[in-house]
Protein backbone atom coordinates (compact mmCIF):
# COMPACT_ATOMS: atom_id res chain seq x y z
CA UNK A 1 0.00 0.00 0.00
CA UNK A 2 1.71 3.56 -0.94
CA UNK A 3 1.97 6.16 1.38
CA UNK A 4 -0.30 9.17 0.40
CA UNK A 5 2.59 11.25 -0.22
CA UNK A 6 1.14 14.27 -1.54
CA UNK A 7 -1.87 14.60 0.14
CA UNK A 8 0.69 14.79 3.18
CA UNK A 9 2.80 17.63 0.87
CA UNK A 10 -0.21 19.68 0.54
CA UNK A 11 -1.22 19.31 4.47
CA UNK A 12 2.23 20.07 5.62
CA UNK A 13 2.66 23.11 3.34
CA UNK A 14 -0.92 24.17 4.29
CA UNK A 15 0.55 24.46 7.92
CA UNK A 16 3.84 26.22 7.16
CA UNK A 17 2.20 28.86 4.39
CA UNK A 18 4.69 27.93 1.77
CA UNK A 19 4.06 26.53 -1.77
CA UNK A 20 5.29 23.16 -2.57
CA UNK A 21 7.74 24.68 -4.72
CA UNK A 22 9.42 26.15 -1.38
CA UNK A 23 8.73 23.13 0.34
CA UNK A 24 10.89 21.07 -2.26
CA UNK A 25 13.83 23.97 -1.71
CA UNK A 26 13.02 23.09 1.57
CA UNK A 27 13.80 19.43 1.88
CA UNK A 28 16.61 19.63 -0.78
CA UNK A 29 15.10 17.96 -3.49
CA UNK A 30 13.97 19.44 -7.29
CA UNK A 31 10.35 20.64 -7.51
CA UNK A 32 9.78 18.84 -10.87
CA UNK A 33 10.25 15.76 -8.54
CA UNK A 34 7.73 16.64 -6.50
CA UNK A 35 5.48 17.45 -9.60
CA UNK A 36 5.96 13.67 -10.99
CA UNK A 37 3.97 12.39 -7.78
CA UNK A 38 1.11 13.82 -8.68
CA UNK A 39 0.77 10.82 -11.17
CA UNK A 40 -0.63 8.25 -8.44
CA UNK A 41 1.63 5.45 -10.79
CA UNK A 42 4.78 7.35 -9.47
CA UNK A 43 6.23 6.05 -6.19
CA UNK A 44 8.53 8.23 -4.61
CA UNK A 45 12.31 6.43 -3.57
CA UNK A 46 12.84 5.66 -0.10
CA UNK A 47 15.55 8.55 0.04
CA UNK A 48 12.69 11.15 -0.93
CA UNK A 49 10.30 9.43 1.94
CA UNK A 50 12.88 9.62 4.38
CA UNK A 51 14.23 13.36 3.39
CA UNK A 52 10.27 14.81 3.53
CA UNK A 53 9.30 13.05 6.40
CA UNK A 54 12.39 13.60 8.77
CA UNK A 55 12.04 17.36 7.70
CA UNK A 56 8.33 17.32 9.57
CA UNK A 57 9.23 15.45 12.03
CA UNK A 58 12.12 17.93 12.96
CA UNK A 59 9.20 21.24 12.34
CA UNK A 60 7.39 19.54 15.25
CA UNK A 61 4.40 18.75 12.83
CA UNK A 62 2.75 15.71 14.27
CA UNK A 63 1.03 14.99 11.08
CA UNK A 64 0.66 11.48 11.41
CA UNK A 65 -1.80 12.46 14.84
CA UNK A 66 -3.51 15.05 13.22
CA UNK A 67 -4.23 12.64 10.47
CA UNK A 68 -5.10 9.95 12.87
CA UNK A 69 -7.49 12.86 14.85
CA UNK A 70 -8.96 13.63 11.10
CA UNK A 71 -10.13 9.42 11.03
CA UNK A 72 -11.55 9.30 14.43
CA UNK A 73 -13.75 12.15 13.84
CA UNK A 74 -15.46 9.94 10.62
CA UNK A 75 -15.02 6.32 12.20
CA UNK A 76 -16.33 4.90 15.43
CA UNK A 77 -12.94 2.98 16.38
CA UNK A 78 -10.00 2.85 15.47
CA UNK A 79 -6.82 0.28 15.56
CA UNK A 80 -3.68 0.20 14.44
CA UNK A 81 -1.09 -2.15 12.68
CA UNK A 82 2.83 -2.08 13.19
CA UNK A 83 4.53 -4.04 10.39
CA UNK A 84 7.95 -4.11 10.34
CA UNK A 85 8.19 -4.70 6.44
CA UNK A 86 5.30 -3.80 5.54
CA UNK A 87 2.28 -6.26 4.68
CA UNK A 88 2.95 -7.83 1.01
CA UNK A 89 -1.09 -7.72 0.07
CA UNK A 90 -4.18 -7.38 2.36
CA UNK A 91 -4.73 -8.63 5.66
CA UNK A 92 -4.07 -11.84 6.03
CA UNK A 93 -3.37 -14.86 8.58
CA UNK A 94 -0.89 -16.22 6.44
CA UNK A 95 2.02 -14.09 7.61
CA UNK A 96 1.52 -14.39 11.14
CA UNK A 97 4.11 -16.19 13.60
CA UNK A 98 3.17 -18.97 15.60
CA UNK A 99 4.74 -18.32 18.90
CA UNK A 100 3.44 -15.17 19.55
CA UNK A 101 1.42 -13.51 22.50
CA UNK A 102 -1.83 -15.41 21.33
CA UNK A 103 -0.64 -17.35 19.06
CA UNK A 104 -1.83 -17.60 15.12
CA UNK A 105 -3.62 -14.15 13.93
CA UNK A 106 -3.66 -10.64 12.71
CA UNK A 107 -2.26 -7.81 15.64
CA UNK A 108 -3.52 -5.06 16.16
CA UNK A 109 -3.47 -2.23 19.06
CA UNK A 110 -5.58 0.30 20.10
CA UNK A 111 -3.25 3.58 20.14
CA UNK A 112 -0.69 4.92 17.16
CA UNK A 113 2.51 4.85 19.84
CA UNK A 114 2.18 1.38 20.85
CA UNK A 115 2.34 0.38 17.44
CA UNK A 116 5.37 2.70 16.73
CA UNK A 117 6.57 0.98 19.80
CA UNK A 118 6.61 -2.00 17.63
CA UNK A 119 8.47 -0.71 14.82
CA UNK A 120 10.94 1.41 16.51
CA UNK A 121 13.75 -0.38 15.87
CA UNK A 122 13.22 -1.24 12.23
CA UNK A 123 14.51 0.35 8.87
CA UNK A 124 11.36 -0.18 7.11
CA UNK A 125 8.41 -0.65 9.57
CA UNK A 126 5.17 1.61 8.86
CA UNK A 127 1.94 1.99 10.94
CA UNK A 128 -1.49 0.84 9.17
CA UNK A 129 -4.40 3.36 10.18
CA UNK A 130 -7.47 0.80 10.42
CA UNK A 131 -11.35 0.65 10.72
CA UNK A 132 -13.10 -2.21 12.52
CA UNK A 133 -17.05 -3.76 12.72
CA UNK A 134 -17.13 -5.68 15.90
CA UNK A 135 -20.82 -6.45 15.33
CA UNK A 136 -21.77 -10.48 15.02
CA UNK A 137 -18.14 -11.53 16.39
CA UNK A 138 -17.19 -13.67 19.18
CA UNK A 139 -15.30 -11.80 21.66
CA UNK A 140 -12.99 -12.37 24.46
CA UNK A 141 -11.86 -9.68 26.47
CA UNK A 142 -9.22 -10.57 29.06
CA UNK A 143 -7.57 -8.75 32.09
CA UNK A 144 -4.05 -9.37 33.60
CA UNK A 145 -4.55 -12.19 35.43
CA UNK A 146 -3.49 -15.99 35.85
CA UNK A 147 -5.91 -16.99 32.65
CA UNK A 148 -3.82 -14.35 30.73
CA UNK A 149 -0.35 -15.10 32.19
CA UNK A 150 -1.01 -19.16 31.24
CA UNK A 151 -2.45 -17.93 27.90
CA UNK A 152 0.92 -16.49 27.01
CA UNK A 153 3.09 -18.77 28.50
CA UNK A 154 1.17 -21.65 26.38
CA UNK A 155 1.54 -19.13 23.23
CA UNK A 156 4.95 -18.85 23.63
CA UNK A 157 5.54 -22.73 23.67
CA UNK A 158 6.81 -22.53 27.42
CA UNK A 159 4.27 -24.58 28.85
CA UNK A 160 4.95 -28.19 26.63
CA UNK A 161 6.02 -30.11 29.73
CA UNK A 162 1.92 -29.74 30.65
CA UNK A 163 0.02 -29.72 27.85
CA UNK A 164 -1.32 -33.05 28.60
CA UNK A 165 -2.81 -31.44 31.51
CA UNK A 166 -7.06 -30.32 31.31
CA UNK A 167 -5.81 -26.58 32.27
CA UNK A 168 -3.52 -26.88 28.83
CA UNK A 169 -6.02 -28.09 26.48
CA UNK A 170 -8.73 -25.82 28.17
CA UNK A 171 -6.60 -22.78 27.40
CA UNK A 172 -6.22 -24.18 23.97
CA UNK A 173 -9.72 -24.58 23.02
CA UNK A 174 -10.77 -20.99 24.60
CA UNK A 175 -7.93 -19.74 22.05
CA UNK A 176 -9.44 -21.01 19.42
CA UNK A 177 -13.42 -20.60 20.57
CA UNK A 178 -13.14 -16.50 19.70
CA UNK A 179 -12.89 -14.59 16.15
CA UNK A 180 -10.88 -11.80 18.19
CA UNK A 181 -9.13 -11.62 21.68
CA UNK A 182 -8.62 -8.28 23.58
CA UNK A 183 -6.12 -8.50 26.09
CA UNK A 184 -2.74 -6.71 27.58
CA UNK A 185 0.09 -6.22 25.48
CA UNK A 186 3.70 -8.52 26.21
CA UNK A 187 6.60 -7.76 24.53
CA UNK A 188 9.96 -8.55 25.27
CA UNK A 189 10.00 -6.35 28.27
CA UNK A 190 7.54 -9.09 29.88
CA UNK A 191 9.77 -12.12 28.87
CA UNK A 192 11.83 -12.51 31.71
CA UNK A 193 9.00 -12.10 34.59
CA UNK A 194 7.21 -14.39 32.41
CA UNK A 195 10.69 -17.11 32.21
CA UNK A 196 10.43 -16.46 36.37
CA UNK A 197 6.93 -17.45 36.43
CA UNK A 198 7.52 -21.08 34.55
CA UNK A 199 10.86 -21.93 36.11
CA UNK A 200 8.94 -21.20 39.72
CA UNK A 201 11.07 -18.36 41.02
CA UNK A 202 8.03 -16.25 41.49
CA UNK A 203 4.51 -16.78 42.20
CA UNK A 204 1.71 -16.22 39.67
CA UNK A 205 1.19 -13.40 42.65
CA UNK A 206 4.11 -11.63 41.60
CA UNK A 207 4.06 -12.73 38.49
CA UNK A 208 1.06 -10.90 37.43
CA UNK A 209 1.67 -7.95 40.15
CA UNK A 210 5.33 -7.27 38.35
CA UNK A 211 3.01 -7.88 35.00
CA UNK A 212 0.75 -4.58 36.17
CA UNK A 213 4.06 -2.10 36.68
CA UNK A 214 4.67 -2.84 32.75
CA UNK A 215 1.21 -2.01 31.69
CA UNK A 216 1.63 -1.32 27.96
CA UNK A 217 -2.00 -0.83 26.85
CA UNK A 218 -4.30 -3.67 24.90
CA UNK A 219 -4.02 -5.43 21.63
CA UNK A 220 -6.77 -6.64 19.55
CA UNK A 221 -5.76 -10.03 18.38
CA UNK A 222 -8.28 -11.26 15.01
CA UNK A 223 -7.80 -14.94 15.12
CA UNK A 224 -10.37 -15.49 12.55
CA UNK A 225 -10.59 -15.24 8.93
CA UNK A 226 -13.92 -14.16 9.26
CA UNK A 227 -12.75 -11.29 11.89
CA UNK A 228 -10.73 -9.97 9.07
CA UNK A 229 -13.59 -9.14 6.85
CA UNK A 230 -14.36 -6.88 9.53
CA UNK A 231 -11.38 -4.69 8.95
CA UNK A 232 -10.62 -2.38 6.39
CA UNK A 233 -7.24 -0.44 5.80
CA UNK A 234 -7.21 3.35 5.73
CA UNK A 235 -3.99 4.39 5.45
CA UNK A 236 -0.46 3.56 5.65
CA UNK A 237 1.82 5.83 7.41
CA UNK A 238 5.31 6.92 7.18
CA UNK A 239 7.65 6.63 10.50
CA UNK A 240 10.97 8.66 9.59
CA UNK A 241 14.35 7.70 11.66
CA UNK A 242 14.60 9.97 14.21
CA UNK A 243 11.23 9.34 15.13
CA UNK A 244 11.80 5.91 15.17
CA UNK A 245 15.39 6.27 16.95
CA UNK A 246 13.41 8.69 19.46
CA UNK A 247 11.19 6.30 20.61
CA UNK A 248 13.45 3.22 21.11
CA UNK A 249 15.58 5.81 23.03
CA UNK A 250 11.83 6.40 25.50
CA UNK A 251 11.03 2.31 25.34
CA UNK A 252 14.44 1.10 26.82
CA UNK A 253 14.56 4.32 29.20
CA UNK A 254 10.91 2.87 30.36
CA UNK A 255 12.01 -0.57 30.91
CA UNK A 256 14.89 1.26 33.28
CA UNK A 257 12.56 3.14 34.55
CA UNK A 258 10.78 -0.09 35.66
CA UNK A 259 13.23 -2.20 36.72
CA UNK A 260 12.45 -0.86 40.57
CA UNK A 261 8.94 -1.30 40.29
CA UNK A 262 9.16 -4.84 39.13
CA UNK A 263 11.06 -5.82 42.17
CA UNK A 264 9.38 -4.58 44.34
CA UNK A 265 6.48 -6.09 43.09
CA UNK A 266 8.27 -9.58 43.41
CA UNK A 267 9.16 -8.50 47.22
CA UNK A 268 5.73 -7.42 48.36
CA UNK A 269 3.89 -10.38 47.11
CA UNK A 270 6.66 -12.97 48.15
CA UNK A 271 4.73 -15.99 49.37
CA UNK A 272 1.50 -15.49 48.16
CA UNK A 273 -0.24 -16.99 44.57
CA UNK A 274 1.15 -20.57 43.53
CA UNK A 275 3.98 -21.24 41.50
CA UNK A 276 3.49 -23.12 38.40
CA UNK A 277 4.06 -26.73 39.12
CA UNK A 278 1.32 -26.31 42.42
CA UNK A 279 -1.53 -24.86 39.59
CA UNK A 280 -1.20 -27.82 37.60
CA UNK A 281 -1.25 -30.15 40.44
CA UNK A 282 -4.18 -28.61 41.70
CA UNK A 283 -6.13 -28.12 38.36
CA UNK A 284 -8.92 -29.89 39.67
CA UNK A 285 -9.78 -26.50 41.11
CA UNK A 286 -9.72 -24.76 37.72
CA UNK A 287 -8.49 -20.85 37.20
Amino acid sequence: MKYKFIQDIDIVCKYLHISREKLAEKIEIPFETISRFSNKDIVPSDDILEKFYSFVYEQGIELNQTKIESYKKRHDVLLFHGSKEGMVDSISLDHSRKRVDLGVGFYTEDNYHQSLEFISNTNHGSIYVLDVKYAKLKILNIDVSLKWLLMIALCRGKLEKYNHTRIYQDILKELSSYDIIIAPIADNRMFTTIDDFISSAISSEQAIHAMKVLSLGKQIVFKTKASLTHLKVLERLYVCKNEKADTEFKKKQKLLDNSALITEAYEKYIRQGLYISEIFKNEKDGL
